[in-house]
């Protein structure tokens, strides 16, 4: 994938997202799909299922459904900054903050 969302650009994003990881299209409904999505939740809770959409994972409902916003505002951001060259994550200090305090 080319291009990537970035969640090192908020601290909000930083604390709640894994790295999201891009599925390869398969057909929906199909055990192929199925599998691919086993494969790939194993080292993610947010998967970017090619020409199908976002799928992600909680301990609940809310926790999943949070997740998909933040990483909409994640996306969102990556754009913004990316088209104005203004792009600037946290530092590698503040991410291990965030991380201390949240995981």
């Amino acid at each position: 994938m080319k291009n990537k969302i970035n969640i090192n650009l908020t601290a909000e994003a930083c604390a709640i997202l894994e790295e999201p990881l891009f599925v390869p299209y398969a057909l929906m409904g199909t055990k192929k799909l199925a599998e691919l999505v086993a494969d790939y939740i194993e080292k993610s809770d947010i998967l970017l299922l090619e020409n199908h959409g976002v799928l992600t994972t909680g301990i609940n409902l809310l926790q999943a459904f949070d997740k998909i916003e933040v990483l909409e505002n994640a996306a969102r951001m990556t754009l913004i900054v990316d088209f104005a060259g203004k792009k600037k994550s946290l530092s590698k200090e503040k991410i291990k903050e965030i991380e201390k305090l949240f995981r």
